[in-house]
């Protein structure tokens, strides 16, 4: 009870006050399962009162959940499955749009990607899922500017994953011509994108900078380019472990996906 507790409260002083200097990484302990069922793919909403994720669904395999809280610093309720896993394969990588109307996720492909579908959300329930973006085909993690004109996305090829954006004049609109992100992508991993609502800074983890061949969170600026990353300053290393973006929030705060524990857990920080 004693650590769930402080796990709640870290999570709170992260999201809530971002002066305040952050203690090392928690796990969200209240939304992770106590058998060690993997939970990914976390994402907040802005004022930090919804967090949509990916878990064992209900099929067997993993689909789309979320759970609500009064206000941040309270715990968040119980999990809610929202979408299950379609056709067999996993769904994962939930976004809500700016207005919370609808969702956006990935479903498995089989083939190391997966195709994007959507849900319209309201009270709580998530419609039946349709395809949508057949020119976003094989993609994993997009995220997308809060305007919806661009989106960032991770493709699997040649044994690793690669970088991608894309864009569109009108959000209804397919996107166009996919574009790779040659000042971040090398010849390891890169992947988990995780677009600011602005479009302003894009976090993404990788091993290509870390000297124990872990995988890391980095970020890059369009400013710069989207090139030359430097490492999330909140998340020391821990060996034989690894950290997946999930969701940054602009006051720094961050809730991310990490084996830290020996389990696949949600945990948040901040910078």
């Amino acid at each position: 009870m004693i650590l769930r507790m402080l796990a709640i409260a870290s999570l709170a002083a992260c999201v809530s006050e971002p002066d305040r200097p952050c203690s090392a990484p928690r796990p969200v302990a209240e939304l992770n399962a106590t058998d060690g069922t993997p939970q990914y793919s976390p994402w907040l909403t802005s004022d930090g009162t919804m967090i949509l994720w990916s878990s064992r669904s209900s099929g067997g395999n993993n689909g789309v959940f979320f759970s609500t809280r009064e206000g941040v610093g309270h715990p968040f309720a119980p999990p809610k499955e929202l979408v299950p896993n379609i056709a067999g394969d996993d769904c994962f990588d939930a976004t809500l749009t700016p207005d919370g109307t609808t969702l956006n996720y990935v479903c498995g492909d089989g083939n190391g990607g997966g195709d994007v579908y959507q849900s319209m959300f309201m009270n709580g329930t998530a419609s039946p899922p349709v395809k949508v973006h057949p020119e976003l085909h094989g993609i994993l993690h997009p995220s997308f500017t809060d305007d919806q004109l661009h989106v960032y996305f991770a493709v699997y090829a040649d044994g690793d994953r690669d970088l991608y954006t894309a864009e569109r004049a009108v959000d209804g609109d397919p996107f166009g011509t996919w574009t790779p992100l040659t000042g971040l992508n090398t010849s390891q991993n890169q992947a988990g994108p995780y677009i600011t609502p602005d479009g302003s800074t894009l976090y993404f983890q990788t091993a290509a900078y870390t000297p124990d061949g872990n995988d890391r969170i980095y970020r890059a600026t369009l400013a710069g380019g989207f090139a030359d990353p430097t490492a999330f300053a909140g998340l020391a290393s821990v060996a034989g472990t690894y950290d997946d973006t999930g969701w940054v929030g602009s006051d720094g705060s961050i809730v991310f996906e990490s084996n830290r524990s020996g389990n696949i857990e949600l945990w948040t920080a901040c910078e």
